[in-house]
């Protein structure tokens, strides 16, 4: 399984979250029982207790996207001793194939 499909893509996942929440508010608008004063009224309130919030899920956000880079640094680490392994049976495999053909030519 590749290491992208297991994580789940946090950026498409962030993304189809804000616009789920944009087509929900527009559909709330178009059909709330509220007149128009009553619906401003409520998303001035809702505006209002959002910028009250507004450390805290910017502290959230901020705590969840370095523990996303934590993670991808920990993976690129890990990739990095799997690729120097690679690397390494490589060059031996190439200088023992070397010696052969050398032999073989001499």
């Amino acid at each position: 399984m590749r290491h992208d499909e297991s994580c789940g893509g946090g950026a498409s996942v962030l993304m189809a979250f804000v616009l789920g929440g944009i087509a929900g508010a527009g559909l709330a608008m178009l059909f709330s029982p509220y007149s128009a004063d009553e619906a401003r009224q409520k998303l001035n309130d809702l505006k209002d207790d959002l910028y009250d919030r507004k450390d805290d899920i910017a502290a959230e956000a901020r705590e969840k996207f370095t523990d996303a880079v934590d993670k991808g640094k920990d993976f690129i680490e890990e990739q990095k001793g799997v690729i120097s392994s690679a690397l390494e049976a490589g060059k031996g495999a190439y200088k023992k194939e070397k010696d052969k053909l050398t032999e073989s030519d001499a």
